[in-house]
Parts: C-alpha cells; sequence; structure tokens
C-alpha cells in the first residue's frame, strides 16, 4: 500500500508547527534534545543555528515518508484500510520506524486486535519524561483517522439461526402499525379510505383482530418455555 494525497497531507500538517502549519527552515528544539528542521525532520546533521530553504524542506518530508510506508508494509500482516494505514504511517513517522517495529501496538494489530489499537497510540504521548500536550493532540489526531471509513473489528459477533415460520408471522403481526400507512397517503387518499371503512363489515374485522391478537399471545407465552 502507499499512502493517499490526504495521509501526506495530515503528516505533513502534523510535522509543521501552528499557527501557519509551515515547514520550520530554522533548526529548532523539539522539546527533547533533538535538534529538528522543516517537517519533523532530525538527524546527525540537524543542528542549532542550521537553515534551510522550502525547497530543501518539503524534499526532506519525502524522502522521510517513503521508509515509513515501507516499514508498515513490511511489519504489519494484518488488513488495512487506507485510513488505517495512513494513520500507521504517521505514527511510525513520529515514533520513528524502530519503535514502531518493537511496539505492542503492532503486536496486538498484528493479532487482529484492531480495537487495542487507538489504547495503544495513546501509550505514546511523552517527551521528556512528562505527557506532552502537542503529541496527545497528535495521537488523537491519528485514532480520528484511524477509525475513519469503515473499521475492521475482530469482535466474534454470534450469528443467530434463521427464524422459524411461525416467529416470521409473529414478528409481521407485530410490524403492523397504522402510523406507516397513514404517513404513506395524501390527503384525498385519507379521505377516501374513510369513506371505504364506513362500509366495511365490522364483525367480521373484529374477529380477524381477535385471531391475530390471540395467535401473538400464544407465539410469547411459546417462546417464553423454550
Amino acid at each position: 500500500m502507499q499512502l493517499s494525497a490526504d495521509g501526506v497531507a495530515a503528516i505533513y500538517r502534523r510535522e509543521c508547527r501552528p499557527p501557519n502549519f509551515e515547514p520550520e527552515l530554522t533548526a529548532y528544539d523539539d522539546g527533547s534534545g533533538n535538534w529538528t528542521i522543516g517537517c519533523g525532520h532530525s538527524g546527525p546533521e540537524v543542528h542549532e543555528g542550521l537553515t534551510i530553504t522550502r525547497e530543501q524542506a518539503d524534499a526532506q518530508f519525502k524522502a522521510d515518508v517513503r521508509p515509513c510506508e515501507a516499514a508498515v508494509n513490511a511489519n504489519v500482516t494484518a488488513p488495512l484500510t487506507q485510513n488505517q494505514f495512513d494513520a500507521l504511517c504517521s505514527f511510525a513517522f513520529n515514533i520513528g520506524i524502530g519503535a514502531f517495529q518493537t511496539s505492542t501496538l503492532l503486536k496486538v494489530l498484528n493479532a487482529g486486535k484492531y480495537e487495542q489499537v487507538p489504547a495503544e497510540m495513546l501509550k505514546w504521548v511523552h517527551s521528556g519524561g512528562k505527557v506532552n500536550t502537542g503529541l496527545v493532540n497528535r495521537r488523537n489526531s491519528e485514532i480520528g483517522q484511524w477509525t475513519r471509513g469503515a473499521f475492521v473489528s475482530s469482535a466474534t459477533v454470534a450469528v443467530d439461526p434463521p427464524p422459524s415460520w411461525w416467529q416470521q408471522a409473529h414478528n409481521q403481526i407485530k410490524a403492523i402499525g397504522s402510523s406507516t400507512v397513514i404517513g404513506s397517503l395524501t390527503g384525498a387518499q385519507l379521505q377516501d379510505a374513510g369513506a371505504k371503512l364506513q362500509t366495511l363489515p365490522w364483525h367480521r374485522i373484529a374477529i380477524v383482530g381477535a385471531a391475530l391478537f390471540g395467535v401473538g399471545i400464544f407465539w410469547d407465552w411459546f417462546r417464553s418455555r423454550q
């Protein structure tokens, strides 16, 4: 898989500091003693006082994203949606490929425990031994991306057997409601229906209604004894 255009844009925005969300063209300390520049680029060549151009920052970002794609593809064995893949690439970009490869998140994901991934992401919010608000916000953004659209769950859901013809008939009887019918009629149709009702044999309607009511009561009693 490859990062989508939205996935690339999301990482770019997360790595660029507010309020303008533009690349940092002068090296800065990321809060944990690592000198960083551009869109989250760090390394031995980055040092205090270093400056780059916007074009250099964009080129660095593109080069830094590709190994994250490769790491997710190489290490994740569970099926992923595009949004899930994009979120994991962003996560790996931020914490580092090595940390991603040895993370508990990767283990639970490959075990098919998709629902545990958000909680594992939220464990990575510390910088310098303290909770970092910026990392909390980033993890929540990645979790939102992870859960967007189709979500693959490992939960097992018991499948009920198909209903018997008795239950199907009972469900149909219970589902009959005059409000559904009336709501679909026009004013003229309601007037016509009212006129026809006056000519119906009410004793027959009463007999049919009582029979249907009795069937419903019998079914509820029968089900309660099983």
